[in-house]
């Protein structure tokens, strides 16, 4: 189990179960807009890259098909 991922469930396609508690993620308490808690931005990214290595994919912080100007 990953604490932004859950539980995976194994059978077609790569699936995961999670239900966000703030007893277990105290720290999203801290995130929030007019008063509602949400997900950080960070917190996507990073369920993201697990999901990418989890399935046997190569992560890459910088997005392909991007290219710096000169």
């Amino acid at each position: 189990d990953h604490p932004l991922l859950g539980r995976r469930s194994y059978g077609p396609g790569a699936s995961w179960e999670l239900h966000i508690d703030l007893a277990r993620l105290p720290d999203l308490a801290d995130h929030q807009i007019r008063g509602d808690i949400v997900m950080p931005a960070a917190a996507y990214v990073e369920q993201m890259r697990m999901i990418i290595e989890a399935t046997g994919r190569r992560w890459s912080p910088r997005p392909s098909g991007l290219r710096r100007r000169s």
